[in-house]
Order: structure tokens, then C-alpha cells, then sequence
């Protein structure tokens, strides 16, 4: 135990050294520990103020909204990637031009989008396709509409965050994040002593809307006032690369929803809600270890993309496998650490509504090898906008999840679906991982023992 801590000590030490890095990942860190503290409090507060039959509510009123993270067509992600270049190569006109451009898509994205949502929210029978009570659909209704909004306002925050990262300034918009989870916090513990779900929802949303004056007036003064226009018809070729790029990371960005909620929904259908309880809590804890390797994955990000489009291979080869090694490392300590203090963790955070089982716990351990191992790979592919190819794949993954689903959920029990789900995210890891053996072939000892461990991670699901 002493020499792997020793070991990756020395290799945060070696991948600190970029300037700025530490500084992202200090905010990012604050942030993020932040951000899922504040999603185990609610599971906290859910289980303790709030009826299952309220929680399952809130669940798959949330899973539905999740999809439109997609608002902004994925334009955030692929903008702030191409940002990074053009001010790397100090062309200050393409810059300025690119985010004006960017700012005209994006609002007309969120536009069309909002408009749709709300015509299927007032146009089809909610109660059959979500398995609502008659009581509920009212209540569902003015959820999503309130989640909605907020996350309309902070799909537009996400082009500002863009522009601070490209200047490297990305501690700053992590520090406005970090101020506007916290005033999250502070709302939804309030609100949720008068026990109401539709007031509730207005805590993930008003927190938005207040954030829009620090991020405006942070992006005035770097960009000395610089203003955008908004016009859609500056330069086609510009336009026609942004569109292209950011719908593939729109498909990536849809494609992760569908992960979440799929299962949720058939889930919903076809179990009791404390079954869908028992899958929501117990992933919600295991993403928590995704969700702070993310952290550093995106800390990390801008000089990744500094280094391969440098041409820097040896020092791009250097850290994605120190990436690759802390990953592999601080997933085996999360699953022990877990595995010895699960059950008091579980009967603390849920006051005894979901109890630690060893079956379903060992089926989530292989999902989290899997998930962080192609969590990895993307955000690789993403930070180098490699993200044409990787959307297909997702799209394809997804639909064979939907059908089998579809077919096959209902005639099987909890724990056996569990499995099945779980299993099914190495049809995913299998896609992304032809993809990295196509772009980076140099690294091979890392992605093979990737693969190892996955299939071994196969076998141990195969005998639970």
C-alpha cells in the first residue's frame, strides 16, 4: 500500500508541473467535491422529507430534463476546444469572430430546443409514457418546465466558461460555478422543510440566472470590452466547422443522457420505485468516484490539446499514461474504501431506506471499472475534438440498449437486470477502445492492459 501511495505521489508531482494545472485542479476539485456533496445531500434529504413515491417523481423528472444539457448542440465543448488553438496561434480576429458566432448559434440552439420541450410537455399523454399518477402530471409539468429554464440559462453560462478556459482563465468561471452550487446548497436546504417539489426545483434554476452578472462582467474586462455581434453570417467556412464540431459533441452529449435515463425509465416501468431507488442510489455513490476523475480529466484538457497539436508526442505520451495509471489506481482504493464502509455510508445517507447488499454492490464495482475506463478515452477524444467517429458509436450503443431493454427487462429480476445493464457498457468501452488504438497506436501497453482489465471485470460480473 506504501509504494503505490509513494507511486502516485510521484506521478501527480510529474503532472503538475504545467503551469496552470494546479490552479484548474484546485477549483476544479473545490467544485466538483462541491457539486456531488451536494447530490449526496439530496438523496439525504429525499429519503428523509420526501415520500418514495415523491423521490421516484423527482428522479424521472430530472432524467427527462437531463437531455436537454443538449440546448447548446454541443457548441460549448467544441467552441471552447478551437478557442484554445486560435488563441495559441494569437489570431485575435478569428477569436473574437468565432465566439460571436458561436453566441448567435447557441441562442437560437436553446430557442428551438425550449420550444419543442414545451410542445411535448403540453401535447402527449405524459401519464402513460412516464407511469405517472392522474396527481403527478401537473406536478411534473411545472418541474420540467422550471429545470427547464435554468438549464437554458446555464447552457448559455457554458459558452462564457468557454471563452475563460480558451484565455486560460478557467479557475475563474470554476470559481463562479463553486458560488453558484454553494447558493444551490443553501436554497434547496430550505425549501426542503415546506416538503413541495415544484418549489424545490426552482433551487437548481434562480442560482443560474444570478450567475449571468459575475461571468458577464469576468468576460468584459479580459476581453477589454470586445464586443460580440450577433450574426449568423460571419464567414460560412467558420460556421460550417462549428456546426459540423458541435453536433457531433451533441450527439455525445444526447447519447450520455439516453445512458442515464434509459434504464431509469424501463426501470420505472417494469419494478417497484424502490427498486429504481436501490439503482439511483447505488450509482449516484459509485459515479462519485467517475465525477472526481473528471476533475482532473478536465483540469488537465487544455494541455492536452496544447501538447498533441504541438506535436509534442513524447510529452503527450508521458501524460496521457500517468492519466491512465492514477485512474486505475484511484478506482481499486474508491471500490476498497467502499467496500469495507458501504454499509454505514448507505444507512447514514438514506436513514436505513436502502441497505447494504453485497450482490449489488459487487455488480456496481464492475461498472465503475468499466465506466472509468471509457470515461478515460472520451475525454481524450474530446479535449482533441476527435469526436466525429465516437458519436456513432454512441448512437449505435445506445439504440441496442433501448431495444434489449425493451425486450428482455421485464422477464428477468432486479439483480439480473442490474447485471445486464452493467454488462452492456462494455459494448461501449469495446467502441471506444478500436477508436484509440486507431489514433494513438504509439500507447499500447496502456490501452491492452486497459482492455485486460475489462474483460476480467466481464468474467467477475459473469460469477455474482
Amino acid at each position: 500500500m506504501k509504494y503505490i501511495s509513494n507511486y502516485t505521489f510521484s506521478i501527480v508531482k510529474k503532472i503538475f508541473i504545467y503551469e496552470n494545472i494546479f490552479k484548474n485542479f484546485n477549483y476544479g476539485f473545490s467544485t466538483n467535491i462541491l457539486n456531488n456533496l451536494f447530490k449526496i445531500l439530496q438523496v439525504f434529504l429525499f429519503t428523509n422529507f420526501f415520500t418514495n413515491q415523491d423521490y421516484a417523481l423527482w428522479i424521472i423528472c430530472f432524467s427527462f430534463i437531463s437531455f436537454f444539457s443538449l440546448m447548446d448542440f454541443g457548441l460549448s465543448s467544441y467552441l471552447s476546444n478551437s478557442l484554445i488553438k486560435i488563441n495559441y496561434s494569437k489570431n485575435r480576429k478569428k477569436f473574437i469572430e468565432y465566439i460571436s458566432l458561436g453566441k448567435s448559434i447557441l441562442i437560437y440552439s436553446i430557442l428551438f430546443f425550449f420550444t419543442i420541450i414545451c410542445i411535448f410537455i403540453f401535447s402527449f399523454n405524459l401519464e402513460k409514457i412516464f407511469d405517472l399518477e392522474n396527481s403527478q402530471v401537473s406536478q411534473f409539468i411545472y418541474i420540467s418546465i422550471i429545470l427547464l429554464i435554468g438549464l437554458s440559462v446555464n447552457s448559455y453560462l457554458g459558452l462564457y466558461f468557454a471563452i475563460l478556459r480558451a484565455l486560460d482563465k478557467m479557475h475563474i468561471g470554476l470559481k463562479i460555478n463553486f458560488l453558484i452550487i454553494l447558493t444551490q446548497i443553501i436554497i434547496f436546504i430550505i425549501l426542503c422543510f415546506f416538503e413541495n417539489l415544484i418549489l424545490l426545483s426552482l433551487t437548481l434554476s434562480i442560482p443560474y440566472i444570478l450567475g449571468i452578472l459575475p461571468y458577464k462582467k469576468v468576460i468584459s474586462k479580459e476581453l477589454q470590452n470586445e464586443k460580440f455581434i450577433f450574426n449568423l453570417n460571419l464567414k460560412k467556412n467558420y460556421f460550417k466547422e462549428l456546426f459540423i464540431g458541435s453536433f457531433s459533441f451533441f450527439i455525445i452529449t444526447i447519447s450520455h443522457a439516453l445512458m442515464n435515463f434509459i434504464p431509469i425509465y424501463f426501470l420505472k416501468k417494469f419494478y417497484d420505485d424502490e427498486f429504481l431507488i436501490y439503482f439511483f442510489v447505488y450509482k449516484s455513490l459509485f459515479m462519485l468516484a467517475v465525477q472526481l476523475l473528471n476533475i482532473i480529466y478536465y483540469s488537465f484538457s487544455p494541455k492536452i490539446n496544447q501538447l498533441y497539436f504541438s506535436v509534442k508526442n513524447k510529452d503527450f505520451d508521458r501524460l496521457f499514461k500517468n492519466l491512465f495509471v492514477i485512474s486505475i489506481i484511484f478506482t481499486f482504493l474508491f471500490l476498497f474504501f467502499n467496500y469495507f464502509f458501504g454499509n454505514l455510508i448507505l444507512s447514514f445517507w438514506t436513514n436505513d431506506k436502502v441497505k447494504f447488499n453485497i450482490t449489488i454492490f459487487s455488480i456496481f464495482s464492475v461498472f465503475l471499472v468499466i465506466r472509468v475506463s471509457w470515461t478515460f478515452i472520451i475525454n481524450i477524444f474530446q479535449s482533441l475534438n476527435f469526436v466525429n467517429l465516437t458519436s456513432l458509436f454512441y448512437l449505435l450503443y445506445n439504440f441496442c440498449l433501448f431495444i434489449f431493454l425493451y425486450f428482455y427487462l421485464g422477464n428477468y429480476d432486479f439483480v439480473y437486470s442490474l447485471k445486464f445493464i452493467v454488462a452492456s457498457e462494455l459494448i461501449l468501452f469495446l467502441f471506444l477502445f478500436y477508436l484509440i488504438y486507431h489514433y494513438f497506436k504509439a500507447i499500447k501497453l496502456s490501452y491492452f492492459f486497459l482492455l485486460f482489465i475489462n474483460f476480467i471485470s466481464l468474467f467477475v460480473l459473469s460469477k455474482i
